[in-house]
């Protein structure tokens, strides 16, 4: 009798098999995982601030990773890095749906690459100390790209209230972001590692190790650099009713009311005023009752005031201009900072004529920002004041382009008017209080509607009007000529890391290719491998 044979055209490997019977329920555990992890890091932001959940969460999302395959690990990475946008940053949708879903969407990619390279870095024998490079390779290229990069909501951000706040002006945001994440991936490493004690003892000697250098650092005082106190103040509005060039009239109008305010009711004058963002969107340099009403607010108080005002860009009056103008009292309008860093599709619109085309959407930014190319400080008598407007206190190079051009003191003038109620005024006041920290300055916020604060060079908010009240504040600030060791290193760390981290998934990629085909083979995985 014949016996038939059959022969299989591809030899089904250990590997293969197990992933075709995974069950669905397996995973589908390694999502949850891995957005429950994006849920306790987006509770370390405002408005928890619950810092320690920083490094739990990271310990779950590498954890989500262990065992999954590299497409897995890739969805996982999706879906936590929009579970984090969609709950760190649900103030987006004061700006529209589009917008909300369309950073949503940047950080879901971005992640989905993060956890894919922590999933090939797992697979070598030093990864607790290689997955936090990777996390920083992804902060260190989402902060540059699409469109100039989004640097909120970085790891490092949440370290100003714990005990590695110290470190800040030592390590800067990369630095501090790796060392969050190491404890992370140290705790990841005692759930899911062979060696589970260990790590977990690795963990929490990192973490005491961070903690007491943290406090011998902070006890070695810059010398040298501190200046004799200078009196300064801030104005914020508050909220306006109101549309177009009416609301635009009544912001002018409270600016310049709470500033006669503050100089009817003080003493001593502050050495300068700092105004929001946005303070005036009626030009004040065309504009004559503008012009008179900032006059009349600047002779009252007796000092300069920095002046946020929308501005004509020069023979392009199609264009505009986000500056910051030193009003003096005699002589008016002086020395102006004009934005460098501008919102996409909040201050220009990339690739105009197309969209427009497209949809209507984009006509509410109905002409666009030139960026600035000035000097980012402006001499206001003693101060050397470093200008960050708004969502340039997230850009590390914007910073250290202040600090390296001498400012003493930094100013974050704001408009968050649009976010008002939301938690992004609390998330910007964490950011301006890291940049104090890191840059060994004191700042100054001044927002339209909140929050606006004057901070010390430790990152302590001395004063401040709290979201949507209108008022003035009055502080002490030291300025400073320190370049701290973030300043000066602390974009080479990022990069140095970053490339720590290609290199490191790259050979992770090679191992794990090489040990697919010996899976393939019935032979045993290198050494090398875990």
């Amino acid at each position: 009798m014949p016996v038939r044979t059959a022969t299989l055209t591809e030899p089904a490997s250990p590997g293969r098999l197990r992933r075709r019977l995974r069950p669905e329920r397996h995973r589908l555990r390694h999502l949850l995982v891995a957005a429950l992890g994006a849920l306790a890091v987006s509770a370390a932001f405002p408005p928890f601030g619950w810092w320690w959940s920083a490094p739990l969460g990271v310990a779950l999302i590498v954890a989500s990773a262990h065992e999954a395959s590299v497409r897995l690990s890739a969805v996982a990475g999706a879906v936590a890095g929009a579970v984090f946008a969609g709950t760190s940053l649900a103030w987006l949708t004061s700006v529209g749906p589009d917008a909300y879903f369309a950073v949503t969407a940047v950080f879901a990619a971005w992640w989905a690459a993060m956890l894919t390279g922590i999933r090939l870095t797992m697979g070598l024998r030093a990864w607790p100390l290689l997955v936090p490079a990777v996390w920083v390779g992804q902060e260190w290229a989402r902060s540059q790209w699409p469109l100039g990069g989004f640097p909120w909501a970085r790891l490092a951000y949440v370290s100003v209230d714990s005990p590695f706040a110290a470190l800040v002006p030592h390590l800067g945001v990369y630095g501090l972001t790796y060392v969050i994440a190491a404890i992370g991936s140290l705790l990841a490493a005692a759930i899911v590692g062979s060696h589970r004690r260990g790590a977990l003892i690795a963990a929490g000697l990192a973490a005491a190790a961070v903690v007491a250098s943290g406090a011998a650092v902070a006890q070695a005082a810059p010398a040298g650099s501190a200046q004799p106190a200078v009196q300064v103040a801030v104005v914020q509005g508050g909220g306006q009713p109101g549309a177009g060039e009416q609301q635009a009239r009544a912001v002018l109008s409270a600016h310049v009311r709470q500033t006669r305010l503050l100089a009817a009711d003080t003493v001593t004058p502050p050495a300068f005023v700092l105004w929001p963002e946005s303070a005036t969107d009626i030009d004040p340099l065309i504009d004559t009752q503008a012009r008179a009403q900032i006059n009349a607010a600047v002779a009252d108080i007796g000092v300069p005031v920095v002046v946020g005002a929308v501005t004509a860009a020069p023979d392009q009056p199609q264009l505009a201009r986000n500056q910051s103008i030193s009003w003096m009292p005699l002589t008016g309008p002086g020395v102006a900072y004009t934005k460098r860093q501008l919102v996409p599709f909040g201050e220009y619109v990339p690739a105009r004529g197309l969209l427009e085309r497209l949809t209507s959407r984009f006509t509410q930014v109905p002409r666009d920002f030139v960026s600035g190319t000035d000097s980012p400080v402006i001499d206001v008598g003693a101060v050397r004041l470093g200008m960050l407007i708004c969502y340039e206190v997230a850009f590390d190079d914007r910073v250290t382009d202040a600090v390296s051009a001498g400012a003493t003191v930094l100013a974050v003038p704001s408009n968050n008017a649009t976010y008002a109620g939301t938690t992004q005024p609390a998330q910007q006041l964490v950011i301006t209080r890291f940049r104090a920290l890191e840059t060994a300055r004191a700042t100054l916020l001044a927002s339209t509607t909140g929050v606006s604060a004057i901070i010390d060079s430790s990152g302590s908010v001395l004063t401040s009007i709290e979201d949507g009240a209108a008022g003035s504040r009055i502080g002490d600030v030291a300025p400073s000529t320190q370049i701290t060791t973030a300043v000066r290193w602390g974009g080479g760390i990022g990069v140095a890391l970053t490339v720590i981290a290609v290199v490191a998934v790259l050979i992770g990629a090679f191992a794990h290719k090489r040990a697919a085909r010996r899976s393939h083979a019935g032979l045993a995985p290198t050494t090398w491998m875990q």
